[in-house]
């Protein structure tokens, strides 16, 4: 995902391919993929048989969240980072 060149001017960036790739890959590459499945309240037996308390409600919310993380990608941000995207709440 990220690439490096070494030297006084190296440093790190991102490929043009890997830009093309869904933000959901960023979880994956780091090993981090299962936080969108699992538990909003991170209990180890929710499931639709035996849901917790949030289950119902977030599972119509983690199906929206899966299918943003899968259909933006890093390209995307970047482009709205440089479109003036803010980060901060003000």
């Amino acid at each position: 995902m990220i690439s490096s060149v070494r030297g006084p001017n190296g440093g790190f960036f991102i490929t043009e391919k890997a830009k093309k790739n869904p933000v959901r890959s960023v979880l994956v590459a780091m090993g981090e993929s299962e936080v969108l499945d699992k538990c909003v309240l991170g209990l180890n037996k929710c499931s639709e048989t035996k849901p917790c308390p949030m289950h119902l409600k977030y599972k119509v919310i983690k199906v929206q969240i899966i299918k943003l993380f899968e259909s933006k990608t890093i390209q995307h941000l970047a482009d709205e980072m440089d479109n003036g995207a803010n980060l901060t709440s003000n």
